[in-house]
C-alpha cells in the first residue's frame, strides 16, 4: 500500500489499531510494483468549437506542463498546501481570490511521493492530495479561473480509466477520457482552459478506483495592472515561487510579494523585454534593461515583500524575485515566475 510510514507508525505505537486504519495503495507495503505495459496515448485537446478546453497530457513534464502552456496560451501557478502529511483538505489557497480556494469534495488528504504515497511519474517526490478512497471527486475552482492543471495516479497498481470533465461557468464542458492509467510512476497530467469571456467552473473526476492528483496549477484572471507571464521550478521549499501584485499602498507606491522562497535573501528586480533563459535552479524572464530594486529583501515565514515607488508613467516591465536556495545545491539561487505590469498616468 503507498501508506508505509504512516502505517508503520500506527503499528508501533498503536497496535490495536493497525488493522482499521484506512491506507492508500499497495506500493509502500514493500513489495515491488508489477510490471505494467504502455498507457493508451491521450486524446487530442477539446475542439468542440465551445469556450472550454481539454488537454490530456503524458507523464512527463514536457508532455504535461509544458505542452499545457503551449496549447493554453496560459502561465501557471503551482499550488501547495503548505501542510503536514496526513492533513485532511477541503481546499487549497490559490492566488485568484484571498478567501476562496480550490474546493475539494470529498475531502482529501495530503501525502508526500516516497514518504506517505508510494510512486509517481517523472521523478516529481512532491506533495498529493489522495481522494480517501472515493473513485469521484469534483474540484471547485476560485472566482475568475481561466486554466488548471494537475498529474493524476490511481491508488492500486494496475491500470485504471479515467472520466475527467471541465465545466464553464456558462455550462460548455469538455470531456476527457484517460485509459489505462497506471498507478505503477504512472501519474499522468490533465488540464483544462476556457476562452475569453469565460471561467473555468469545476473539474469533475470519476475512476475504477481511487487516485490522487498532484502538481496542481492555477491560471486566473489579474487584478491590477499586472498579468502573469513565464514560469518557476522548484526549490527547496516548495513545487514554485510565484511573484504577486498586491496593490498601490500609497500614492505611487505599488507592492509585490514572492512565496514560498526560502528564508535568504532576495531582489526584486524589472526589464523591459519577455525572455525564457536557464538561469540558476529556474528562469530569466525578464530582459533588456535590468532594474534591481534595492536593498535586498530578507524573507520570512517563506515570504518576500517589498514596496516600491514606481514613477507615472514607467510603462510596461516585465518584474521577477531571484532569491538565494543553497539547500537545493548546485547553483544555490532561483528565480520566482514573472509579472507583466503596465503603469501608465
Amino acid at each position: 500500500m503507498k501508506n508505509l510510514a504512516h502505517r508503520a507508525a500506527i503499528g508501533l505505537f498503536a497496535p490495536v489499531l493497525f488493522t482499521t486504519v484506512a491506507v492508500a495503495q499497495s506500493n509502500a507495503t514493500g513489495t515491488p510494483p508489477p510490471v505494467i505495459g504502455p498507457r493508451i496515448a491521450p486524446p487530442p485537446p477539446d475542439v468542440d468549437g465551445g469556450c472550454a478546453n481539454g488537454f490530456a497530457g503524458t507523464t512527463t513534464i514536457a508532455g504535461g506542463w509544458t505542452a499545457f502552456e503551449a496549447a493554453s496560451g496560459q502561465a501557471m501557478t503551482v499550488l501547495t498546501c503548505a501542510c503536514a502529511d496526513f492533513a485532511p483538505l477541503i481546499s487549497i489557497a490559490t492566488p485568484c481570490d484571498a478567501a476562496v480556494g480550490l474546493g475539494l469534495s470529498p475531502t482529501h488528504e495530503k501525502r508526500t511521493v516516497g514518504a506517505s504515497w508510494g510512486t509517481w511519474s517523472h521523478g516529481y517526490t512532491g506533495e498529493i492530495y489522495w481522494t480517501l478512497g472515493s473513485t469521484t471527486a469534483l474540484y471547485t475552482m476560485p472566482p475568475s479561473t481561466d486554466a488548471f492543471d494537475c498529474y493524476i495516479e490511481p491508488n492500486p497498481f494496475a491500470p485504471q480509466s479515467f472520466t475527467v470533465t471541465g465545466t464553464a461557468d456558462n455550462g460548455d464542458m469538455a470531456v476527457l477520457m484517460l485509459a489505462s492509467v497506471s498507478g505503477a510512476s504512472g501519474a499522468t497530467h490533465f488540464g483544462f482552459w476556457v476562452d475569453a469571456p469565460c471561467n473555468l467552473s469545476t473539474i469533475s473526476v470519476s475512476s475504477t478506483a481511487d487516485f490522487a492528483i498532484g502538481e496542481a496549477r492555477i491560471s486566473c484572471k489579474e487584478a491590477g495592472p499586472c498579468l502573469k507571464v513565464c514560469q518557476s521550478n522548484p526549490t527547496s521549499v516548495g513545487p514554485g515561487a510565484s511573484i504577486e501584485y498586491k496593490g498601490e499602498v500609497a500614492p505611487g507606491v505599488h507592492r509585490f510579494s514572492a512565496e514560498p522562497v526560502p528564508n535568504d535573501n532576495g531582489i526584486f528586480f524589472h526589464g523591459a523585454t519577455l525572455i525564457r533563459v536557464p538561469f540558476g535552479h529556474g528562469f530569466l524572464c525578464a530582459g533588456g534593461g535590468l532594474v534591481r530594486v534595492l536593498p535586498p529583501v530578507l524573507a520570512m515565514g517563506n515570504r518576500a515583500e517589498k514596496d516600491v515607488a514606481i514613477p507615472p508613467g514607467m510603462g510596461l516591465r516585465y518584474w521577477q524575485y531571484w532569491f538565494r536556495d543553497p539547500a537545493a545545491g548546485g547553483p544555490a539561487f532561483n528565480t520566482t515566475n514573472a509579472l507583466c505590469c503596465v503603469f501608465i498616468p
